[in-house]
């Protein structure tokens, strides 16, 4: 069974509403399926905001309240969806695994395969709980 915060992230995942980007939670108006997560959790509770700031490398968007994660979930995400914070979705034809970002980043999955990956996810982790 899902929890509602699973749903109300595999629902946005699948809305058509986010426009996909790579190598970081968010980048203006663009998330990967991490940052969807985040941006989920962010209107729903009320806590977090984006801020871009610059750093040596590269411009980064992040929820400050949550340690400056640029890539995975923040701590408080992941344990509100009952995920890690940067869960193995996928194993592929050569027993690789995957993570959500690695499908999102270099595997070329939409938003679609990635909700449905998540939703195969969630379901076996509360079978296992």
């Amino acid at each position: 069974m899902l929890t509602e915060p699973q749903k109300l992230f595999l629902v946005a995942l699948r809305s058509g509403d986010f426009v996909q980007t790579t190598g970081k939670l968010r980048e203006g108006d663009s998330y990967c399926c991490l940052g969807v997560a985040c941006e989920v959790y962010r209107k729903t509770t009320g806590i977090g905001e984006w801020i871009t700031k610059q750093c040596p490398e590269a411009k980064h968007t992040y929820l400050p309240h949550f340690i400056n994660s640029y890539t995975y979930l923040p701590a408080p995400v992941a344990v509100w969806l009952n995920s890690e914070e940067n869960p193995i979705l996928h194993t592929d034809e050569h027993g690789q695994e995957l993570t959500a970002a690695d499908l999102n980043d270099d595997e070329g999955w939409d938003f679609e395969q990635i909700a449905d990956a998540f939703e195969k996810y969630f379901k076996k982790t509360a079978s296992t709980n």
